[in-house]
């Protein structure tokens, strides 16, 4: 084999590399959205049960390096259902209210009932209390998405939607 041969060959050899490990990153990460997307619809309620089925649908959600959900509470009041989120954050972190917007259209989503989620940040007294209702996540969805939580939560290939836009916003934030 001629040396130009050789640098022809090696160059076609290099890029059916390189586009293998592409399609096998691509796959990597639509299997993650898939599995991500069937764990969490399977939470999928008309209304909130307990707080183990908070804490369920917690777990199954990722969270920027420094964050770390805490514990949780069921608030209802007359007609407003609502649930209070309490996190810990390290001092250093800045708030960033973006990924509670997100975690927000998921509980939404998959809890038809919820009208209401406050995050409140520990240790008491560091700021970061937010409170969300449908009204201003729906907004977001649908300037991001342009559907409503209900609508995202209405089939899983709507919520789908929603998780890979999620999964998007986390490998951003983690790197």
């Amino acid at each position: 084999m001629d040396k130009k041969s050789f640098k022809v060959f090696f160059l076609l050899l290099s890029l059916i590399i390189i586009s293998t490990v592409s399609l096998v990153g691509c796959k990597s990460e639509s299997r993650k959205i898939e599995e991500t997307t069937n764990k969490l619809y399977k939470e999928k309620k008309g209304y909130i049960e307990n707080t183990s089925q908070i804490e369920s649908i917690l777990s199954k959600l990722e969270l920027p390096k420094g964050y770390q959900y805490k514990s949780c509470n069921i608030v209802e009041e007359e007609d407003t259902h609502s649930i209070m989120l309490n996190f810990e954050a390290d001092i250093d972190i800045v708030y960033d209210e973006n990924i509670f917007d997100i975690h927000s259209a998921i509980f939404f989503s998959l809890v038809e009932n919820l009208d209401e989620i406050v995050y409140s940040r520990q240790p008491e007294g560091v700021e970061g209390i937010e409170s969300y209702d449908r009204s201003i996540i729906d907004s977001f969805t649908l300037a991001v998405l342009d559907k409503s939580t209900r609508d995202l939560g209405a089939s899983k290939e709507n919520f789908k939607e929603l998780i890979e836009f999620y999964q998007e916003y986390i490998v951003e934030k983690t790197g």
